[in-house]
C-alpha cells in the first residue's frame, strides 16, 4: 500500500530538511508496517533541482493538476497538506480525484480555530504577529486588519464546500478547532461533511516517549525556537517569565534551545546563572532534554502546527503557554498544562508556578483525559479512510 504526502511548499534543495516535517514524519510508521510513504513537494519549473532522495519528489503545479501524474504512483490514498485554501488546490484535488485517491485534508487551526467572531481578538493577534515578521509594529497592525477584512469579505462558501465534500476525512489539530468547523458546516446543512472532521495533532516519531524505568525528570523547564529574534517567538517575554520563576525556586534550571538565546538570557538578569543556552536542535537532539524536563514553556503569538509543544508531551512534559495558543487549550482540559491569563512575563510565570506545584505533588503526571494519537504509528489510525486495514 502507497500513501502520498503533498505538502505545497518549493523545494530548496535540501533533503534532509524536507523529510524531517509534515507528511514524512509518517514514512518511517508506514515501512514498519510493511507500506510505503511519499512526500510530494513544489518545484518552481521543470528546470529546477530535484531531490535525491526516494522519499521525496518535487513537481510544479502543472503537474500537480494532471490527473496522470498522481495516477503514476499506483497509490492508494495522499494526506494533503492544503489547509483550506478551496480556490488554489481545488484544481489539484480534483486531479486527485480523478486519478481514483483517496484524501484526507491535514490542516492546522487556523480556520477552525480564528475565523469565527467569538475567537475575534484571538485571531487579530495570531495575524499581527504574523505580519511582525516582516513589517514594523504599526505596519503590522494595518496588515492584521487587511488580513481579516479580506476573510471577512472574501469567505466564499459556494467555492469552499465542494472543496471539501472531495476529501473523504478532514483533519484539524485541535479539538476546539474541529468543533468550530463542524458548526460552520452544520450551518451550511452539510451534517455529512461534519461527521468528517478528525482531531488529529502534528505526529511525532515513535520513539519520542518517556519511560519512567528508564528516564529520570528534573526539575527543568525547556524552551525552543528557531530563532529568538523572531517577535512571534515571544523571546522578551519569556525570558521575563523565566527570571521570575527562577528568582522564586532556587532548586530550577531552564534550558532555552535556538538562535540568540542570549536575547532570552537578556531579560532574566537575576537568574542568568541558572538559565542554559543551547543552539537550534534537531528533534533527535531535543530528545533527551525533552524527556529530563519537567515543563515546556512557549510564549509564542501564533503557531500553525506547533510541533515541539506535541513532541515535548509525548515525553512527559507538561505545558505552559499563552493564551495567543488557544489551539493548546485541550493541553490545559486534559491536566498537562496551564494556559496564562495574559501573554505576559508576570502571567507566563504564574502558569510556571501552577506547573511545579502540581509536579511537586506527585512525581510523574497522568493526564486526566486520554492523550489523542501523538505518535506517527498512533496517527495512522486516525487515518482509516487511507489505510483502511492493517496488514
Amino acid at each position: 500500500m502507497t500513501l502520498l504526502f503533498p505538502t505545497p511548499v518549493v523545494y530548496d534543495g535540501d533533503d534532509s530538511r524536507f523529510l524531517r516535517r509534515d507528511g514524512a514524519r509518517f514514512l518511517p510508521a508506514l515501512a514498519a508496517r510493511g507500506d510505503r510513504g511519499l512526500k510530494v513537494v513544489l518545484a518552481e519549473s521543470d528546470a529546477a533541482p530535484r531531490p535525491a532522495s526516494p522519499d521525496l519528489l518535487a513537481a510544479t503545479f502543472r503537474e500537480w493538476r494532471d490527473p496522470d501524474f498522481w495516477k503514476s504512483f499506483r497509490a492508494d490514498g495522499a494526506l494533503c497538506y492544503f489547509g483550506f485554501s478551496a480556490r488554489r488546490f481545488l484544481p489539484v484535488v480534483r486531479a486527485m480525484r480523478t486519478a481514483g485517491l483517496r484524501l484526507t485534508l491535514k490542516a492546522d487551526s487556523s480556520f477552525g480555530l480564528h475565523r469565527f467572531p467569538r475567537h475575534a481578538a484571538v485571531w487579530f493577534r495570531k495575524c499581527y504577529w504574523v505580519a511582525r515578521q516582516r513589517h514594523a509594529p504599526a505596519a503590522a497592525l494595518g496588515k492584521a486588519a487587511l488580513d481579516m477584512a479580506k476573510w471577512i469579505r472574501g469567505f466564499d462558501a459556494g467555492t469552499m464546500i465542494p472543496y471539501l465534500e472531495s476529501f473523504d476525512a478532514l483533519t484539524v489539530e485541535s479539538p476546539l478547532a474541529a468543533e468550530n468547523t463542524r458548526d460552520w458546516l452544520l450551518r451550511h446543512s452539510r451534517s455529512d461533511l461534519a461527521d468528517r472532521v478528525v482531531f488529529l495533532p502534528h505526529p511525532v516519531p515513535d520513539d519520542f516517549v518517556f519511560d519512567p524505568t528508564r528516564d529520570t525528570k528534573e526539575n527543568l523547564v525547556l524552551a525552543v525556537a528557531q530563532d529568538w529574534r523572531n517577535p512571534r517567538k515571544g523571546g522578551a517575554i519569556l525570558g521575563g517569565a523565566l527570571d521570575r520563576f527562577l528568582a522564586k525556586h532556587p532548586d530550577w534550571r531552564a534550558i532555552v534551545v535556538g538562535s540568540n538565546a542570549d536575547r532570552v538570557a537578556a531579560l532574566a538578569p537575576r537568574t542568568r546563572d541558572r538559565i542554559d543556552l543551547r543552539p537550534p536542535l534537531e528533534s533527535v537532539d531535543l530528545l533527551p532534554l525533552y524527556r529530563s524536563a519537567k515543563i515546556f514553556l512557549t510564549a509564542s503569538g501564533s503557531e500553525a502546527a506547533p510541533n515541539v509543544v506535541f513532541e515535548s508531551l509525548a515525553c512527559g512534559c507538561t505545558v505552559a503557554f499563552p493564551p495567543e495558543l488557544l489551539q493548546l487549550s485541550w493541553i490545559r482540559d486534559a491536566g498537562l498544562g496551564a494556559m496564562s491569563g495574559h501573554r505576559t512575563p508576570a502571567a507566563l510565570a504564574a502558569a510556571l508556578e501552577e506547573e511545579a506545584s502540581r509536579w511537586a505533588d506527585q512525581r510523574f503526571l497522568a493526564p486526566s483525559a486520554p492523550l489523542p494519537p501523538l505518535s506517527a504509528s498512533q496517527s495512522l489510525s486516525s487515518l482509516a479512510v487511507l489505510l483502511p486495514s492493517e496488514p
